[in-house]
């Protein structure tokens, strides 16, 4: 495994982080990717710890707190595994998927509060604002002065936001504030690009965590035109002409760069999560990780070489003649 920093927090990240969303297993509405036992859901983070990942991105609202849970039992037990040895990322602004939390400072220390307890720790490395606004900052800087008071007490070590759009990431509440930011970027998104802030050369320049790097698994699977999710996967939620729509744009990205057989699953997350990691700028990739199986699939993107520059090029390119042709974008959440 290899490591990066998080942008110049001093903090150093392995490449492929483990998004733990779907560890969290079921929550009420169409808010998860479906049932999971506590069993496997071990399996895989063991099999994470053992690979040399130590990242871990989890969240309040995952599961109701349960990937949060099953997080602090796994590290609370690894033997061999010392608490400086992993990165732990946790998240507030939500109480849960129904409804968003009211960011007062008291409200943000209980939620801070509550995923120490179930991550069975006194300190997060990295702290997201989840579901806030770049609005919301401007009109109450008390979110901003109850994150740096986290900081003074030693109870987070960076601050960090979780965008809904990637082309917020070069505002400069970001670069001032920030300093890691977590976005979604994979071969069917890339407004980071777009966006500028690969370009942007400031010393300050936050850490960049990749999210979704695999699509909502479109990218790692080619999945049938008619296909369809369960009730509970947030997946279900979304209109039939985007699913078309990313079936056939992640086929379009991997001719561009050179995958001749669409249906090989290995193949197509070696080269999702290695576009991602071929930008220096990329802190790590989160990926989303359901058993060991997924694991060592994800873990194999950090070895081998880059994707060439020409290639690189071309999937860009035909990524913007695709994103020409689409202006679908999901309400996931995340």
């Amino acid at each position: 495994m290899q490591y990066r920093e998080l942008g110049s927090t001093g903090i150093h990240v392995s490449e492929i982080g483990f998004g733990t969303w779907g560890l969290g297993g079921v929550t009420p509405g169409a808010t998860s990717y479906g049932a999971i036992s506590d069993e496997t859901a071990i399996e895989a983070l063991e099999a994470a710890l053992s690979a040399g990942i130590n990242f871990f991105d989890t969240s309040n609202v995952y599961g109701d707190g349960h990937s949060e849970v099953l997080l602090g039992q796994v590290l609370g037990r690894a033997s061999g595994c010392d608490r400086s040895d992993v990165v732990i990322s946790s998240k507030l602004g939500m109480q849960n998927y129904r409804q968003k939390l009211e960011m007062t400072a008291d409200n943000m220390e209980r939620s801070l509060q509550g995923s120490l307890e179930r991550l069975q720790t006194d300190y997060l490395d990295v702290l997201h604002l989840h579901m806030v606004t770049l609005e919301e900052l401007v009109e109450k800087p008390s979110i901003l002065n109850a994150l740096r008071r986290f900081q003074v007490d030693k109870k987070v070590r960076a601050i960090a936001i979780s965008l809904n759009n990637p082309l917020d990431s070069c505002n400069r509440l970001i670069f001032e504030h920030f300093q890691a930011i977590q976005v979604n970027f994979s071969l069917l998104d890339m407004r980071l690009i777009s966006s500028g802030f690969f370009n942007n050369n400031k010393v300050n320049k936050p850490g960049a965590l990749a999210r979704t790097p695999l699509n909502f698994g479109f990218l790692a699977q080619n999945f049938p035109k008619d296909i369809t999710f369960e009730k509970c996967d947030h997946r279900s939620r979304w209109p039939r002409s985007q699913i078309e729509s990313w079936i056939d744009g992640a086929n379009q990205m991997f001719e561009a760069i050179g995958l001749s057989e669409v249906e090989d699953i290995q193949a197509r997350t070696y080269l999702a999560l290695k576009f991602c990691l071929s930008f220096s700028g990329i802190s790590t990739v989160l990926a989303g990780m359901h058993n060991a199986t997924e694991v060592k699939m994800n873990i194999r993107a950090a070895e081998g070489p880059k994707i060439n520059q020409k290639l690189l090029a071309s999937a860009i390119k035909a990524y913007e003649l695709w994103e020409q042709k689409t202006s679908v974008r999901s309400g996931q959440v995340h």
